[in-house]
């Protein structure tokens, strides 16, 4: 029970991880749901020893790290960085220092103008 509880804030916070590097929530989601399932019960029907059970739970809790490492480092590095958060310039939602792009309404960010940039 209390290890769907974690895959449940798990993929939560992947989700938002996506959203927030404008990838496609749903299709990190069920990634993260669909690998850990797989991961998690599908090896015990290959190893059906004790070892083979932590294994796999080890190894499906490793997935969901792989996903959100892949979303944090890759997804959006190519876009200009926050440093810290940051208020969208269309609707004014604060955005996390992580997000790329406006978690409302999906405007990327712009870093503003300083005097030396203008001048």
């Amino acid at each position: 029970m209390f290890e769907l509880i974690g895959l449940a804030i798990a993929v939560s916070a992947i989700v938002a991880l996506a959203r927030g590097r404008g990838a496609s929530t749903v299709l990190f989601g069920v990634i993260s749901v669909v690998g850990w399932v797989v991961i998690r019960y599908g090896a015990l029907f290959v190893v059906r020893s004790e070892d083979g059970v932590l294994l796999a739970m080890i190894g499906a809790w490793a997935w969901l790290g792989a996903i959100a490492l892949y979303l944090r480092f890759v997804v959006g590095a190519k876009m200009p960085k926050p440093d810290g958060k940051w208020n969208c310039s269309s609707c004014n939602y604060l955005n996390e220092r992580s997000s790329v792009i406006c978690e409302a309404c999906q405007t990327p960010y712009q870093p503003k103008a300083s005097a030396a940039d203008a001048g």
